[in-house]
């Protein structure tokens, strides 16, 4: 915490945090708590556009997130940021989404359907 009181400043700081994060195991849960706390800062409100999380920053997230296999950690750092960010890249939210619940989007009925009304023949 000491090292990183200014909080993270650029990529490379967050990459050092995730690691130390990933390297000190078990981990005490206010570190855990500082680490996302540091992650979500920077992606969200540390770059540009502020508070929103384009391709750019969504794709170098999902690498160095999933880096080694995601775990319980980088799960929650993606679901903080998807929960404090504006908006963000639709392949940071789907990395987001917990693996037990899928994008079910594909089995609404088309809006057409769900206007038409129906009489009895």
């Amino acid at each position: 915490r000491v090292i990183f009181s200014d909080g993270v400043r650029n990529r490379v700081e967050a990459e050092v945090l995730l690691q130390l994060a990933r390297a000190v195991q078990p981990a005490d849960p206010a570190w855990n708590d500082f680490v996302v706390a540091s992650i979500v800062d920077f992606s969200v409100w540390g770059s540009r556009p502020t508070g929103y999380v384009d391709a750019a920053m969504a794709e170098w997230l999902i690498a160095i997130l999933s880096e080694g296999g995601a775990t319980a950690l980088t799960r929650r750092i993606a679901r903080a940021i998807v929960a404090e960010a504006q908006d963000v890249d639709p392949r940071l939210a789907d990395f987001a989404r917990p693996w037990w619940r899928p994008n079910l989007a594909w089995l609404r009925w088309p809006a057409a359907v769900e206007q038409r009304t129906w009489a009895p023949a």
